[in-house]
């Protein structure tokens, strides 16, 4: 996938999940997290997302692919980023 298409990609999909996060996930962590969920997923390698859980603990679980060769599943810690489970 070239620059440009993931450029336009990680926007859409972060309206389209905000505005879906904003209605399942509102109880559980304010809406303006999202961004700092994108961040780190954008930073993880994260092309296309799938799937995210947010819980009260303070971990994020996200699912999608990384770079369309892999599959992956990760979870975050909101607090800081880190890495804290992976599985490909």
């Amino acid at each position: 996938m070239n620059a440009m298409k993931k450029m336009l990609l990680i926007p859409t999909s972060a309206l389209l999940l905000a505005a879906a996060a904003g209605s399942a996930q509102a109880d559980t962590q304010p809406m303006d997290r999202i961004d700092d969920i994108l961040t780190y997923a954008a930073d993880y390698g994260f092309s296309h997302i799938e799937e995210i859980n947010v819980d009260d603990r303070g971990r994020v679980e996200l699912e999608g692919w990384l770079d369309d060769e892999w599959y992956a599943d990760v979870d975050f810690s909101m607090d800081n980023g880190d890495t804290l489970q992976e599985e490909r």
